[in-house]
């Protein structure tokens, strides 16, 4: 019996691995729920070295995971960065999720920041002088989707991971 159950366990386990052992297939369903998501949630660790999260509006203009969002440059978030760059972006949408951690920095040269600037954002900033882009550019993502069969190692639970 234990025989049955350890060839049980292989099986499912290759047939789980072997579908991801392309990351470019894995990578473009992450970037069509990255997509697909209208928000993010930007987690920061704070002076106290506390977790800080808030919902943000992402802009992904190419498929290279690199996000773009906007804030006051006063904003509390911003102190954090400073302090710490290391954040992580959640994407979620009804299927399952795409965590990004990676390093977040700042956009202050206004050509580029005229280059990544979302139109959704120009109600909330109608002088894009006054805004401060985030750049985030990731280390790694970490992918569930239940719909494409992703969901994670079977005993740990630890999600399918592309490291850049």
């Amino acid at each position: 019996m234990k025989y049955i159950f350890f060839l049980f366990f292989l099986i499912n386990t290759q047939v789980f691995f072997s579908q991801f052992d392309e990351p470019l297939i894995l990578k473009n369903i992450a970037l069509d729920m990255v997509k697909d998501s209208k928000s993010c949630v930007l987690s920061t660790v704070s002076i106290n070295g506390e977790i800080s999260s808030r919902i943000m509006d992402p802009h992904l203009p190419n498929d290279d995971f690199i996000v773009f969002l906007v804030t006051n440059p006063l904003s509390r978030k911003v102190k954090e960065i400073k302090n710490n760059p290391n954040v992580t972006l959640l994407f979620q949408n009804e299927s399952g999720y795409v965590s990004l951690n990676g390093k977040a920095s700042f956009v202050l040269d206004q050509s580029k920041k005229n280059i990544f600037w979302k139109d959704d954002w120009t109600p909330y900033y109608y002088d894009k002088k006054e805004a401060l882009v985030l750049k985030v550019k990731p280390k790694m993502i970490e992918v569930i989707n239940q719909t494409k069969n992703i969901k994670g190692d079977p005993i740990n639970w630890a999600p399918a991971k592309i490291k850049f």
